[in-house]
C-alpha cells in the first residue's frame, strides 16, 4: 500500500488492518509518499496520521484493500527461422500492455543484438510491450544469431513468470551412487545339498515301517510320509540321527495296498523312497 504523499518528520503514520489492529510500525513523514511492503492479502487497511506534541492531532486515510496477484504465466513464444540461416527472429503471443519481456540467450545471457521493427531493444535484452503491442496480440524480436536459442519470461505488476526457452541443455542426472565390488577369482564351488542314504523296511509293510540311516555323520533328522495323492500323514523328529540308527513308524493300514513316499532330511540334505503297503 502506497500513500501519494505524506507530512514533515514530525508526523507519524501507522497502518492498521480491518480488525484495527496496527500493521509494523509507524512511519515518519518523509514529505513524499509511504509504501508498506509484505501485507497479507485483506480489505479495509487504512493509516491514521499522528501530528507532533501537544496536540497530537490525528486524520485517518480512506480504506485500501489488498488482493493476491497471481504471477503471469510464461510466455508463448513461436520460433520464426528465415531462410538464410544466419538470424532468426520469435514472435511472442499475448502480449499485455506495460508487461516486461526479458530475452536472453540459452545460457542467460544478453544478446545485445536483438531488434524490434528494426530498433534496437535499450535496455538490452528487454521490452516492454505498449498499448499496441496488446492490440495487436503479438511482438516480434528479430535479431537472434543462429544457435544461440532463448529464454523469454514476462513480469505483470511486478510479479514474475517463469521461462519458455529453446536450446537450453537438461540440468546434468545426479551422480550415480558407486558401489564397491569385490569379485572373488575362485571358482564358485556347487552348494548343492547331499543325497541323503537310508533303507525302509518291510517292504511291503502293514501297520508299521523301520527306517534305517547310512549316513555316516551325526544330524538332526526330519522323516515325514506322505500318501500318493502328496497328502502328509505322519511327520517325526529325531535329534541325535547317526549311522545305522533305525526308527520305527507306525502308519494305520487302509486293510488296501497303496503308495507312500518316505522323505528323509539331515542337516546335510534329503532323499525319497517310494514303499508299498500290503493289503
Amino acid at each position: 500500500i502506497s500513500s501519494t504523499t505524506s507530512g514533515n518528520n514530525t508526523i507519524s503514520y501507522q497502518l492498521y488492518n480491518s480488525s484495527n489492529t496496527p500493521v509494523q510500525g509507524a512511519k515518519t513523514g518523509t514529505g513524499s509518499g509511504l509504501t508498506w511492503n509484505g501485507l497479507a492479502a485483506g480489505n479495509g487497511y487504512y493509516v491514521i496520521a499522528t501530528g507532533a506534541t501537544p496536540t497530537s492531532c490525528t486524520s485517518t486515510s480512506v480504506p485500501a484493500n489488498v488482493t493476491t496477484v497471481a504471477n503471469p504465466a510464461a510466455p508463448l513464444v513461436t520460433y520464426d527461422a528465415p531462410c538464410d540461416k544466419i538470424t532468426f527472429s520469435i514472435t511472442i503471443s499475448g502480449a499485455n500492455n506495460g508487461s516486461t519481456y526479458t530475452i536472453k540467450d540459452k545460457s542467460g545471457n544478453d544478446i545485445s543484438s536483438l531488434t524490434k521493427n528494426n530498433v534496437a531493444l535499450n535496455p538490452v535484452s528487454s521490452y516492454t510491450a505498449t498499448a499496441q503491442d496488446a492490440s495487436n496480440g503479438t511482438i516480434t524480436i528479430d535479431g537472434f544469431p543462429a544457435g544461440s536459442g532463448y529464454r523469454v519470461s514476462v513480469s505483470t505488476d511486478g510479479c514474475g513468470s517463469g521461462e519458455t526457452n529453446c536450446g537450453v541443455p537438461p540440468p546434468p542426472p545426479s551422480p550415480a551412487r558407486m558401489t564397491e565390488q569385490n569379485t572373488s577369482k575362485e571358482k564358485l564351488i556347487d552348494t548343492a545339498t547331499e543325497k541323503v542314504g537310508f533303507v525302509v523296511f518291510p517292504v511291503p509293510f502293514k501297520d508299521q515301517l523301520t527306517v534305517r540311516y547310512n549316513f555316516d555323520y551325526a544330524s538332526q533328522v526330519l522323516i515325514e510320509v506322505f500318501n500318493s495323492r502328496g497328502n502328509k500323514i505322519l511327520s517325526k523328529k529325531d535329534a541325535n540321527g547317526y549311522l545305522n540308527k533305525e526308527i520305527s513308524l507306525n502308519l494305520t493300514s487302509t486293510g488296501q495296498s497303496e503308495v507312500y513316499f518316505v522323505k528323509v532330511t539331515t542337516d546335510r540334505g534329503s532323499s525319497v523312497q517310494k514303499v508299498i503297503s500290503s493289503r
